[in-house]
């Protein structure tokens, strides 16, 4: 490939893209036929992108995707990597146009959260985060992240009553707090290859919020208060 003055990023929940006739979430699968329709589908969304590097979430076989992006021509010969995760439960991937130099899957968080000296119970992200190298051109890189938060979906305990409001209210709760303890993490991944560096970063993914929510603005950071000295602000720019 060429020099390229651009590149197209995107991002793509596949909404649980699995083999057909293999069952997941212990009930569900699809027919040869729903998995040629969705295969079809993907691809046109593919191609409606027309992005040169995509990250994927809700990916639960890697021979699923490749087998959509074998039937694509503009990903002929891409690379595919996952960030696999337990048997059963969906990962993250990304495909590149480009080489990929570098791949970390990275399943726990770097440090616990801690709020007023007790320590939040959650150590993992409940999908692997995806950190990898794109070389773009020799010598020229970025690094691309892609990750799945937890959703709002309510974190019932076992033996609860689903359809009870207060324990609907509870795993609520409980689904915030592991979104926003893996944001924290994910946070912390990214000071890691954000400090000192001069190459970009992307973060990709399914965050499970809104844009100006408080756990996205843990993973994207806040720009430094406008009144701070100038050595203040190159250091929190950085």
């Amino acid at each position: 490939m060429g020099k390229r003055d651009t590149i197209r990023v995107g991002t793509f929940n596949l909404l649980n893209l699995t083999m057909p006739e293999t069952t997941f979430y212990g009930r569900q699968k699809y027919t040869a036929e729903e998995f040629s329709m969705k295969k079809e589908w993907i691809n046109q969304q593919l191609d409606n992108m027309n992005v040169d590097i995509c990250g994927f979430q809700e990916l639960f076989h890697v021979e699923a995707l490749r087998n959509i992006l074998n039937d694509n021509p503009n990903y002929e010969n891409a690379r595919v990597v996952v960030g696999e995760n337990a048997e059963g439960l969906p990962s993250v991937g990304l495909v590149s146009k480009y080489p990929i130099t570098d791949v970390q899957v990275i399943n726990t968080f770097p440090s616990q959260l801690e709020i007023d000296g007790m320590l939040v119970p959650f150590t993992r992200f409940s999908r692997p985060v995806l950190k990898c190298r794109v070389e773009v051109r020799p010598g020229v890189y970025f690094i691309c992240v892609v990750a799945h938060l937890k959703s709002k979906r309510p974190k019932i305990a076992d033996g609860a009553d689903r359809n009870d409001p207060l324990e609907i209210a509870r795993g609520q709760a409980r689904s915030l707090l592991l979104r926003a303890a893996e944001a924290a993490a994910l946070r912390e991944v990214l000071m890691d290859v954000l400090k000192d560096r001069n190459h970009p970063v992307i973060v990709m993914g399914d965050l499970n919020d809104t844009h100006t929510s408080v756990t996205t603005r843990i993973i994207s950071g806040d720009p430094p208060f406008r009144k701070l000295p100038l050595e203040k602000k190159l250091k929190i720019w950085d």
